[in-house]
């Protein structure tokens, strides 16, 4: 169906909307786990205009999106399957829901069937409707910057940048492959006061891992490429008599 589909439920049930928009069609399913009534579910896909603004940490998918509306109001809970076989996600996916002037981003469940092979089902059950589109949890990097310390000098720190910048979190560091703390992040950076007790003088491999949250994707930091902790001697100074 190019456009609008409206379909009727007598109860409860696994429907499969058979939609698409200007030659590309993109079918999605219905299933209401609980209806209190007959409902009429009529479902639009659209290629543009979705006006979601996806919550930070979460990008949308393309530029598609779907019109879900009830003909007659009923009680219901209901989980709904989006098409994303034209899609590339690098991220987990999610479900970006929008009801003016909110966009909530829901947790998705990959599934596959014949009438949706690479389909995305949110996870949790639904009771109202909106506009909905796919989108992904953005990727991160995060880098391990160097340190200089004098033996002995008690404590250095260790810092480490992430990006973007927005993210939350903690930051994992590792100093010769073995973990010596966390800490949360501030603005893009995260700072951990590592203790020099019993560190020899030398270099140090300094690596740092981000541990993720709901909204952005766990990095580590490059293993080929990591920071480096410089603990230099303190010079012996010899004064004749």
């Amino acid at each position: 169906v190019n456009g609008k589909l409206a379909i009727l439920y007598s109860g409860s049930g696994l429907k499969t909307f058979p939609i698409g928009k200007g030659g590309i069609y993109s079918p999605v399913s219905l299933n209401y786990s609980a209806v209190s009534s007959t409902s009429i579910v009529a479902i639009e896909q659209f290629e543009t205009g979705f006006a979601g603004s996806p919550p930070a940490g979460t990008a949308q998918l393309g530029t598609r999106f779907w019109r879900v509306s009830e003909v007659i109001n009923t009680t219901h809970t209901y989980e709904l399957t989006l098409n994303g076989q034209s899609f590339t996600p690098m991220g987990p996916v999610v479900m970006l829901k929008y009801n003016s002037p909110n966009t909530l981003s829901l947790t998705t469940t990959a599934t596959s069937s014949t009438q949706i092979p690479t389909g995305f089902k949110n996870s949790l059950g639904l009771t109202t409707f909106g506009d909905f589109a796919l989108g992904e949890i953005i990727a991160t990097s995060i880098v391990a910057d160097n340190a200089t310390a004098a033996y002995g000098g008690g404590a250095v720190n260790l810092a480490a940048s992430i990006s973007p910048a927005t993210a939350t979190g903690n930051v994992e560091f590792f100093v010769n492959n073995v973990s010596v703390g966390t800490s949360a992040i501030s603005s893009g950076t995260a700072s951990f006061s590592y203790n020099l007790a019993g560190v020899n003088a030398g270099s140090y491999s300094v690596k740092a891992k981000y541990l993720g949250s709901e909204s952005y994707q766990a990095s580590s930091s490059d293993p080929e490429a990591p920071g480096t902790l410089s603990v230099t001697a303190v010079p012996l100074l010899i004064t004749a008599d």
